[in-house]
């Protein structure tokens, strides 16, 4: 089985790590690591195989991520952790949608309101997205059960601009890059491409939002370093595998 990366660069400065599908003892070590050297988690992936994959960038104060937890579980360290002031920034699961365990999510400092939702039909997810967008609440993170439950799970924080998403189902690249081309005259940029299947959000934004999908480890090595050093950094990081 291969890794296969797909990934979204924005305009950034400052230093910028990644790792992909190491165990739990080192991520460990190396989370540590780049939070006493001021680095936070800007990305977090854990796969069933207890793999983890993640992207760290410049930042402040606490931080906390926890995996291994049971839905419930989940709710109560969340509530726990939005009383003393920190705030979701990613949120997901090693399981198939939906599932009472495997969930992981990282928490920091932040304010205002947040609500992430799970198990969400098609029709579910696009109301409650206009909901929330309503209120100023912006989608910072999705995932598409595509060919399982096809349940949507999503996470909302402050925001403001206009905001898109879709899941494109099967994938298709030649769509995509035609959608991304529609959002870009209409001064929107591709910030994120969520796991599972083919799934894009779009901003507003300027400058270039370079993307790879499925792509080989060595292509995306190449295509991080060259965009890094003409003042790119990962907006989004994910991993796929292949037979």
């Amino acid at each position: 089985m291969s890794a296969n990366f797909t990934a979204v660069w924005r305009p950034g400065s400052g230093a910028q790590s990644w790792v992909a599908q190491e165990t739990f003892a080192n991520f460990k070590t190396l989370d540590q690591n780049h939070f006493d050297n001021g680095l936070r988690l800007r990305f977090l992936q854990i796969d069933d195989d207890g793999s983890h994959s993640a992207v760290w960038a410049p930042g402040t104060g606490a931080q906390h991520w926890q995996s291994g937890m049971s839905f419930d579980e989940l709710k109560a360290q969340d509530a726990a952790f939005f009383a003393q002031g920190q705030r979701m920034i990613c949120v997901d699961c090693v399981n198939d949608l939906p599932s009472d365990n495997g969930w992981y999510a990282v928490w920091q400092p932040g304010t205002g309101a947040q609500f992430w939702r799970t198990g969400l039909s098609v029709a579910q997810f696009t109301q409650q997205d206009a909901a929330f967008f309503a209120q100023g609440l912006r989608l910072v993170h999705m995932r598409h059960e595509a060919g399982g439950s096809e349940t949507f799970l999503g996470l909302w924080r402050p925001g403001s601009g206009a905001q898109h998403w879709r899941s494109l189902e099967p994938v298709d690249l030649t769509v995509l890059a035609q959608v991304n081309a529609q959002h870009e005259a209409a001064g929107e940029r591709l910030v994120a491409l969520p796991n599972f299947g083919l799934n894009a959000i779009w901003r507003t934004g300027t400058g270039s939002s370079p993307f790879m999908f499925s792509a080989d480890v060595a292509s995306f090595k190449v295509e991080d370093a060259e965009l890094f050093k003409e003042g790119f950094r990962l907006s989004h990081f994910g991993i796929g595998f292949s037979v």
